[in-house]
């Protein structure tokens, strides 16, 4: 399979809305719910909705029909099985699907299904390979992986079951109470590290890189040192083994390895956490034409979950009843600053949930969390000149919480070919709820690598590359709480080479934002023009939203 490159109110009655969410809404046990906030009113109302759907969906099973055959996997199967019963399962996804391109088996047809047996665990291995879904198991075309059985969604995850290994861990420093700890062995690039089943994380310290030095730098140009730039516990940094670099050479592409180091006073890292996930993996699936991923449980790849693109011609993928957190992230450039001496790069990070680039693609009823720094990738790359669109992509019912950007769009056709033009058509995002955009562990990656006020952080953005379109549309969400700017977007297509054709429209959303908190962020100002916060209805009549409503968070 090619390499991928992925840069990427008030006449609305509020209730009505919170009731349509409590009927047809989807979840895990994290609440939004401030223990101080007592007092009843709209915002109550955003936070119970959010409640509502993220506790339907931990509940929630369906059944995959299948035209075809039905084959199982099981983590008591065997692969020596016919797989095609539960007591014939297989054991691996390697059995059924193929990592490396092209592929060579073709038994699973068009209508087939394989499940997996709930409650079981499967890892991704990370790849030597080069390509950012070369570690990613094809799922081809008109496939579903599913699932079966009784319990929990069955796990597909990315990071590496030995890291929970004591003599995985070595002692590198240890004076004044400080320890840090290396791996046994080298490493590929890391976005975080969760700590207890994501209860807590450890924060990435990504250093910079000194064109002056031709090494590894911090923001100041000086040396990195390890040792006094790991200033906080349950920190790390991984230094990959670079043979000198050039600015803007690709990073996530090639397989680069190298030392991580973690920062954990309190002993070695295996003994004081129940469990460390360790992401590794950059792609866990990719999608084929109107292949589907129903009722799984992803988590922990440093670039996407699962790619669903036209990038290879492929459309009509599906996500549905899927949660997918902790992605994203991966190392992609290091890239000039202004906010540094000369000859400083700034990390520049990629990566997030779903690729979903493409026409005919869909992702519903899903809970998608902890990923970043996008979300919902929707980027026009292009290879050479002409006309690319993408049509008819639908994403509904979902609850998308402590993200980055958690809905992408980007047109950069221009930037990857000036003779290309990007259109995209009938993009639809309707009955979402949008939690605390920015805000989790990808808040400190964001400030590494955007900064302040960052497109990152909104809720919804296009500040990457307006698109040329006859249909993008935000209808009966709700948006609510963004470290930066709720939505951060832009009429200028890619370099300034020209206008969007046509806004997009918004209609019957709801927008909750602290009262410091800006709503909107128009052509990477600040505010809009003069710099200043829109009051309610200048903000709803500037989008167009007419019935629509803005909650003020307490």
């Amino acid at each position: 399979m090619k390499c991928r490159r992925m840069l990427l109110l008030s006449s609305f009655i509020l209730s009505g809305l919170m009731l349509v969410v409590l009927l047809t809404g989807c979840s895990s046990s994290q609440s939004n719910r401030p223990e101080e906030q007592t007092a009843a009113g709209p915002y109550d109302e955003i936070l119970a909705a959010a409640d509502a759907r993220r506790d339907t969906f931990s509940g929630r099973t369906t059944e995959t029909e299948a035209e075809g055959t039905v084959y199982y996997i099981s983590n008591s199967g065997n692969d020596e099985n016919d797989g095609l019963s539960p007591e014939t399962a297989w054991a691996t996804l390697g059995r059924a699907f193929e990592t490396h391109w092209p592929l060579t088996r073709n038994f699973l047809q068009p209508g087939d299904a394989v499940l997996l047996e709930r409650g079981g665990t499967w890892y991704v291995s990370p790849d030597d390979i080069d390509g950012l879904t070369s570690d990613a198991y094809n799922i081809v075309e008109g496939v579903t992986l599913g699932a079966y059985g009784e319990g929990a969604r069955p796990v597909i995850r990315g990071d590496i079951p030995q890291a929970n290994d004591p003599d995985f861990w070595t002692p590198y420093h240890s004076e004044n109470g400080v320890q840090i700890w290396t791996c046994a062995e080298k490493l590929q690039d890391s976005n975080v590290l969760v700590l207890n089943g994501g209860k807590e994380w450890a924060d990435e310290v990504m250093p910079h890189w000194s064109t002056v030095l031709n090494d590894y730098c911090n923001a100041d140009g000086e040396p990195f040192d390890v040792i006094s730039e790991l200033k906080n516990d349950r920190t790390f940094c991984l230094l990959q083994d670079l043979d000198g670099y050039s600015e803007r050479q690709d990073l996530s592409n090639p397989v680069h390895r190298g030392t991580l180091y973690f920062r954990c006073d309190e002993g070695n890292p295996a003994e004081v956490f129940d469990e460390i996930s360790l992401p590794q993996a950059q792609t866990g699936l990719a999608l084929h034409t109107d292949a589907a991923l129903a009722d799984l449980d992803l988590r922990y790849f440093t670039c996407l979950a699962a790619e669903m693109s036209s990038y290879d011609g492929h459309t009509g993928q599906q996500v549905r009843n899927c949660e997918v957190s902790w992605c994203g992230g991966l190392l992609h450039e290091y890239q000039p600053t202004d906010e540094g001496p000369d000859g400083v790069l700034r990390p520049y990070c990629a990566g997030g949930a779903l690729q979903v680039s493409g026409s005919g693609n869909s992702v519903r009823d899903s809970y998608i969390h902890h990923c970043g720094p996008m979300t919902l990738i929707c980027s026009v790359h292009v290879q050479g000149p002409g006309v690319y669109t993408y049509e008819d992509m639908t994403y509904s019912g979902n609850l998308l919480e402590y993200c980055g950007a958690p809905v992408h769009i980007a047109d950069l056709a221009k930037m990857d070919d000036p003779g290309a033009e990007g259109f995209i058509s009938n993009y639809t995002f309707t009955d979402n709820i949008v939690m605390n955009s920015g805000e989790g562990w990808v808040n400190g990656l964001i400030l590494q690598i955007d900064g302040l006020n960052s497109i990152f952080s909104a809720a919804v953005e296009n500040c990457m590359g307006g698109c040329n379109h006859d249909g993008i549309s935000f209808t009966d969400n709700i948006f609510c709480g963004a470290s930066s700017w709720l939505l951060c977007l832009t009429d200028n297509l890619w370099n300034l080479s020209g206008k969007v054709n046509q806004p997009m429209v918004f209609s019957g959303n709801v927008y909750a934002q602290p009262k410091d908190g800006g709503l909107c962020n128009f052509n990477w100002e600040r505010g809009w023009g003069a710099g200043y916060a829109p009051d309610e209805q200048e903000f709803l009549d500037f989008i167009g939203d007419e019935t629509g409503s803005v909650v003020p968070i307490p």
